[in-house]
């Protein structure tokens, strides 16, 4: 998927599950932005009777999933 200057922002996954980040984090995983890869992710999502959604947190292939976000609260 991309955002309106063509730079990646995510990806759809085989059963139309929506898997989004901002676009200069998902240039990071431009290796797992191909159809046919298998790539693992967590965050907050949605599911209605469109499909399914999510907002990144994590993103990555499986067993090598990398957290997008730092907690900076302490």
């Amino acid at each position: 998927m991309t955002a309106p200057h063509g730079e990646p922002d995510g990806v759809m996954l085989a059963n139309g599950t929506i898997i989004r980040m901002p676009p200069p984090v998902a240039q990071q995983f431009a290796n797992l932005m191909r159809p046919d890869v298998v790539v693992a992710a967590s965050g907050y999502g949605t599911r209605n009777q469109y499909g399914e959604a999510l907002q990144a947190t994590a993103f990555g292939a499986p067993g090598n999933v990398t957290q997008l976000y730092s907690d900076t609260r302490n």
